[in-house]
């Protein structure tokens, strides 16, 4: 019964129903003592073990599939209500989703004997009429009670369960207003499906359809864009009517694998989709009828004429990633002559700049954004705290960032090369590459580091490879002296502990001493490896500065040797929260595309800005059990780059500037 005027239903439940049944047509219903069982009851479920309300199901089904038997509709039912105890909740979802997406395989005999294979709709995705009424039946239900299959006596009362022709599809689980937020858990909002089924998506329309401009799809990193693809395509193929292809198109090898595995993965893609291996062959699959082909950008290197293109097809659409990279010049200009007709969406990661006018005229303007904070409200990404230490240390210039920044970016430099960088930087590069510099930073590195021992993998970001090699002989020395004092530090709480005393004192020595044994454990255990690209005459290079390059070109090319004899590559190893290999020094590597979620701090001392900073910073804010946050710290002094950056990277347009997009570390503070 309802009383309290502060009563949680009166407030929250009640005015969430009310909004589903007078904005969005869905009907609400009460059930908490007002639920009978039975066939005619307020449900039609027989008791609270049902989750299903079978009657509408069914009746869903018969209006649907006006064309199966009443055994085919009762085997549809059977299947979607049925309950394998062997199996996960995760490989029920799956099932249950693949049936309620493509529908329930049922079979049947025609009274000529001969069996019929069938698929069952459950939805009507175009939430259409039949007779002159609808085809789904959308059911809001407050407080239902349910009990649970394994322990008969394990009863909840739900919020609020939205069932969808019978099947509870969302499932709500609301707070009172006086709760703080910050009070709330990831389990306060559960949905039953899995995590990556799709979302609610809005076709994005072109702007100019001679254009084929299908708009710019802003998802912050991590936030998952590449199922964000698969359910585009998807629903566009499900609900728009044609014979679509859709050209995956990505500028890097990483990418184009991480995006085909998740299309596999989602089955909307399998082992027998198309990857294009040369332009040659590219140009035989735009040829061909696909659903699907997986393609590099640098694919279109055949040299096109424009009255002879690879395709004239209007049903083709390219989904761009990372849209605001090669889209200019001449494999962009090939593959719009080879495909005129095509359509283009672009995902990005971040947002398209005021001045980022290249990608809009390709692409047109946002169609989705999805930005950093509510990434982070939602818990789809973790907070990133920023820490300033290059200023505390003396070691950063506040003037360099920018100005190094701004010259890489002018002369359309590779950051990877670092002989040129030399040249062009001059005396700036001197000055943050300096020995006294690299010595102080190798020492705060190692201390720092040691601080965040528990807390998962790191990343040290360099402005160059030689730098990378020269920090990791700075930090490779120094690590063992702090291993060698830890070790001594344990032997100093041992012998402690022979000594006479009360058992306060020695519970704190034991466990002193078992942590700092852990700990020492940890330093002997931890690899750290420079990860760098291959470049020609790289060794000579290298032994300018009394580096041997050998050895670890062999690991980066062949990996780390297993306990069983095999052997793990670099990317699998650092992406592993069990693999020794936590702390990776790179410069351009790794910077972009390339999801850790174990790692839980990233050491910058690299001049960035804009794109390449927020990318970077953004390797960081993978969830991860036990990760609160990704801390950010700064050697280099870019917390001015950071501030414009992220005015930019919150809202994408430069609203809400002041709002705390990056946390600070203690005092510190980005806005």
């Amino acid at each position: 019964m309802i009383t309290d005027i502060n009563s949680e239903d009166r407030l929250v439940q009640a005015t969430f129903a009310e909004h589903l049944e007078k904005e969005l047509g869905w009907e609400n219903v009460y059930a908490w003592n007002q639920e009978d069982f039975g066939p005619n009851s307020l449900l039609g479920r027989a008791d609270t073990r049902e989750v299903v309300l079978k009657c509408d199901l069914r009746r869903a089904l018969i209006t649907l599939n006006p064309q199966l038997p009443a055994s085919a509709i009762d085997e549809a039912i059977t299947k979607l209500t049925y309950h394998d105890f062997t199996r996960s909740l995760l490989q029920h979802n799956q099932a249950f989703y693949k049936m309620i997406r493509d529908g329930v395989p049922v079979s049947y005999r025609e009274p000529s004997g001969t069996l019929r294979h069938a698929q069952a709709r459950v939805i009507d995705f175009q939430n259409g009429t039949s007779n002159g009424k609808p085809n789904n039946r959308f059911v809001a239900v407050r407080e239902l009670k349910l009990t649970g299959l394994r322990t008969p006596n394990y009863n909840r009362r739900a919020d609020l369960v939205c069932f969808v022709n019978g099947l509870p599809l969302v499932f709500i689980e609301l707070k009172a207003v006086e709760l703080p937020r910050e009070l709330a858990t990831d389990s306060d909002m559960l949905a039953l499906m899995p995590p990556e089924e799709p979302k609610t998506l809005q076709i994005p329309m072109a702007a100019h359809p001679d254009l084929g401009k299908l708009g710019v799809f802003w998802h912050t990193q991590g936030s998952g864009k590449s199922y964000s693809m698969a359910f585009f395509a998807e629903k566009v193929r499900r609900t728009v009517p044609g014979n679509f292809t859709f050209v995956l198109m990505t500028d890097r090898n990483d990418l184009d694998s991480q995006i085909y595995r998740t299309f596999v993965g989602c089955g909307a893609a399998d082992e027998q989709t198309p990857r294009a291996g040369s332009g040659k062959e590219l140009e035989q699959l735009l040829k061909e009828n696909h659903r699907y082909i997986f393609s590099l950008i640098h694919k279109f290197n055949q040299n096109m004429n424009p009255e002879e293109p690879y395709s004239r097809r209007d049903d083709i659409i390219v989904i761009s990633d990372e849209a605001h990279r090669t889209q200019a010049g001449k494999l962009a200009r090939n593959m719009r002559l080879a495909l005129p007709n095509a359509a283009f969406i672009g995902f990005t990661g971040t947002p398209l700049f005021k001045n980022d006018n290249l990608t809009k005229r390709i692409f047109g303007s946002y169609v989705s954004c999805y930005d950093f904070k509510r990434s982070e409200e939602d818990g789809a990404t973790v907070k990133l705290v920023y820490e300033n230490r290059g200023e505390k240390l003396g070691i950063a210039r506040l003037d360099l960032n920018d100005r190094i920044a701004d010259a890489v970016e002018k002369a359309d430099l590779d950051p990877d090369q670092s002989a040129l960088l030399e040249k062009l930087l001059g005396k700036d590069y001197e000055v943050i590459t300096a020995d006294e510099r690299l010595e102080k930073l190798a020492d705060d590195f190692v201390e720092h580091a040691i601080t965040r021992w528990e807390s998962g993998k790191s990343m040290l970001v360099c402005i160059d490879k030689i730098t990378c090699a020269r920090m990791f002989m700075l930090i490779e020395p120094r690590w063992k002296k702090k291993q060698a004092m830890v070790r001594k530090e344990v032997l100093a709480r041992e012998a402690a502990l022979t000594v006479p005393c009360d058992s306060e004192t020695r519970q704190l020595l034991t466990d002193q001493r078992n942590r700092l044994a852990a700990q020492a454990a940890w330093l002997e255990s931890t690899i750290i490896e420079i990860i760098i690209s291959e470049a020609q005459g790289e060794v000579a290079a290298f032994k300018e500065w009394k580096f041997n390059i050998i050895p670890h070109r062999a690991i980066m090319k062949q990996g780390f040797e297993t306990p069983d004899g095999k052997r793990v590559d670099v990317e699998t190893a650092f992406k592993s929260p069990e693999h020794p290999f936590r702390i990776a020094i790179v410069c351009a590597m790794w910077l972009t595309g390339f999801d850790v979620e174990c790692l839980s701090t990233l050491y910058i001392d690299k001049p960035m800005k804009a794109h390449n900073l927020m990318q970077a910073i953004a390797r960081a804010n993978r969830r991860f059990p036990g990760k609160d946050f990704g801390l950010i710290v700064d050697y280099n002094g870019m917390l001015k780059s950071l501030r414009e950056a992220l005015a930019q990277y919150a809202l994408g347009d430069g609203e809400g500037g002041d709002e705390e997009i990056v946390a600070g570390s203690s005092s510190e503070r980005c806005y």
